[in-house]
């Protein structure tokens, strides 16, 4: 019996994972607007399929959020870098600009969640690049 719990708790993360991993903007929105909409009090009473989006909604923000914090970036109009850094934002803030942004740019709906993601961030000033000065490493020889 434990191992059948064992077995059947790893193939539940496997899927997480590889649902995170090809997430598309038109999911994502779907799930997040159920996330935004109980938030503002429009669903009263969640039901498990809305509960199981709200909580895929805010658990891949929250993963994103901390993974782009901090990030390098070449910046292409200096040939420097420059380190993203989020500006003061929580994950259902984010949830709320991501809804938004998509709404006003159906383009995106089959693009990577990722990209929309930051796009919308980008385009409330919620992530800020900011110039880098990257490390010299020397080595002993």
């Amino acid at each position: 019996m434990k191992t059948k719990f064992i077995l059947l708790s790893v193939i539940c993360v496997l899927i997480g994972v590889a649902h995170a991993e090809t997430m598309r903007t038109d999911v994502l929105q779907k799930e997040c607007d159920v996330a935004v909409r109980f938030e503002r009090g429009e669903i009263p009473h969640m039901t498990i399929a809305q509960l199981a989006a709200d909580t895929t909604c805010m658990a891949y923000i929250k993963g994103f959020l901390d993974e782009s914090q901090g990030e390098i970036l070449p910046a292409t109009d200096t040939g420097k870098f420059k380190m993203g850094e989020w500006q003061d934002v929580d994950a259902m803030q984010l949830a709320k600009v991501f809804v938004k942004y998509v709404n006003e740019n159906p383009a995106r709906l089959n693009k990577p969640a990722t990209g929309s993601l930051m796009w919308s961030a980008f385009s409330a000033g919620l992530y800020k690049l900011s110039p880098y000065k990257m490390p010299v490493i020397t080595t002993g020889n």
